[in-house]
């Protein structure tokens, strides 16, 4: 029997341009026919999207649930339940970009491990497990019981940042992904998914308004995270909304990739220029898009 071969994207409203564009990248890139596709709108799970104001547990703490800009991270918990604990799932942030055929994920070697993805080192928070990008072998995950585990978290009985670092999984089932295949903010030869896992300077969005929050974990911030709360003129460390805005990428070649992808994007009839409207007035992506598109595509 073949196996089962399938890429799921995690998204909400807020962020379904970036998903669209992210679920163009994955099929140009590959001739393969051998996977599917879905991108899973966190409204669709009244589980969590119904959630909003009600308190969860997040680094030890009791925090208001609110359905912003990243509300959808607990649904990269859910491809082994969609998929009945069979086959090889990728899942994957709505702002992963696929720069190389995923195939070649989808046939790694997973030498036994039933999760294979990338570890961030940082000496402020400690080193985790980046669960933004995921290879996963679903047969070995049927101790993922979504509901039960969104239950528990909203219960004060599950902590949502070790959820998300893989900290309640053993440690032995875990491999190592180079990081190439959640490449942070960089777009070179090495990168495989290119990841534009800054919020504020995510190219779609430059100039809007601040519509997320920080983590409200009180730690000593960096030069450049200091210099990020300059220009948001806002405490950056704090659970409150910010009153700044989007910046622009610091990447030319980001910027200019992501537009062309779109264009591409809707020119494969994706998405549609009545779409890409009706998600400027809704305030999801920045209000010079067609300027950057060009006439040929309002």
């Amino acid at each position: 029997m073949n196996q089962q071969y399938k890429l799921f994207i995690q998204c909400n409203r807020k962020q379904y341009v970036g998903a669209k564009v992210a679920e163009y990248t994955f099929r140009k890139n590959s001739t393969s026919k051998e996977f599917d596709i879905e991108i899973m709108m966190d409204d669709q799970y009244p589980q969590l999207y119904q959630r909003e104001g009600q308190f969860h547990l997040r680094e030890g703490k009791r925090v208001v649930w609110r359905n912003d800009l990243q509300s959808f991270t607990p649904t990269r918990f859910l491809p082994p339940k969609l998929m009945g604990y069979k086959g090889i799932a990728i899942v994957i942030d709505p702002d992963v970009f696929a720069i190389c055929d995923c195939m070649e994920l989808f046939k790694k070697d997973m030498k036994g491990k039933a999760i294979w993805a990338r570890k961030v080192v940082d000496p402020k928070r400690g080193d985790y497990w980046a669960s933004s990008v995921m290879l996963l072998d679903c047969s070995q995950l049927k101790h993922w019981r979504w509901d039960e585990d969104i239950q528990a978290m909203f219960d004060l009985k599950k902590d949502y940042r070790k959820w998300m670092s893989l900290e309640y999984e053993d440690q032995s089932t875990i491999g190592e992904l180079e990081e190439e295949w959640n490449h942070y903010d960089k777009l070179n030869e090495k990168t495989k998914f290119m990841h534009n896992t800054s919020r504020v300077t995510q190219p779609w969005k430059t100039g809007l308004p601040i519509d997320f929050s920080y983590s409200h974990k009180k730690y000593k911030p960096s030069f450049g995270a200091r210099i990020k709360r300059f220009f948001l003129k806002s405490d950056t460390y704090d659970n409150k909304p910010h009153q700044g805005t989007y910046l622009q990428h610091p990447d030319p070649k980001q910027e200019e990739y992501f537009f062309n992808m779109l264009a591409q994007t809707i020119s494969a009839g994706m998405l549609s220029p009545q779409i890409i409207r009706q998600e400027i007035e809704s305030g999801n992506i920045r209000k010079d898009t067609f300027e950057i598109l060009g006439s040929s595509f309002s």
